[in-house]
């Protein structure tokens, strides 16, 4: 198991080749944030960018992004008209309480279009 050191500060957290390729992985093919893998490596988001940066992955602009399709956002709100909890869904689609709230809101807006189609 050899540890990569990818920063020569005293306090730097180094991980394993395995480590760095799978938080690569993440990031890259599952679509997750830099907040997202940093919670579960315990590390800082800016610590994360820094790490991808230097393993030259193109980082995408902060913010939100349309990581589910309209489909799913309307299957996460019928989810929680059925009565499954807020920390449930983020559990279950594996992103944060505020992600699954602002799924609900578009897919509010997402049925108010339909609706207005018809």
């Amino acid at each position: 198991m050899e540890i990569v050191k990818m920063f020569s500060h005293p306090n730097a957290v180094n991980f394993t080749a395995e480590q760095m390729e799978r938080m690569r992985a993440m990031y890259e093919r599952d679509g997750k944030g830099s907040v997202e893998i940093g919670r579960i490596y315990g590390l800082a988001a800016s610590s994360v960018v820094k790490r991808l940066r230097k393993m030259g992955v193109n980082i995408r602009k902060g913010g939100t992004r349309n990581r589910f399709s309209d489909e799913v956002c309307l299957r996460i709100a019928s989810e929680k008209a059925e009565g499954y909890t807020i920390a449930l869904l983020a559990a279950r689609y594996e992103c944060s309480t505020r992600k699954i709230c602002y799924v609900l809101a578009r897919a509010r807006q997402i049925a108010m279009s339909q609706q207005a189609r018809q």
